[in-house]
């Protein structure tokens, strides 16, 4: 059963950490985007995918505390 927990934190730490990185990547994206065609709700855009990386990094944080703490 030891084996089998330690395989699980290991395979939840990597999906978190690929979420993250997924989050940083739109945030490049969107910000190319927003860069290439101009809007009046540019910097509204900016900021949602802003609030969602800070959102996904705090609560991937949180996630993998609870994780590794089990």
């Amino acid at each position: 059963m030891e084996i089998f927990s330690l395989v699980f934190k290991i395979l939840f730490t990597f999906a978190l950490v690929l979420y993250v990185l997924y989050c940083v990547l739109m945030v490049v994206r969107v910000r190319i985007l927003a860069d290439t065609f101009k809007t009046d709700n540019t910097n509204r855009v900016k900021s949602f995918v802003l609030l969602n990386l800070f959102i996904a990094v705090i609560g991937s944080v949180l996630a993998l505390i609870i994780v590794l703490l089990a």
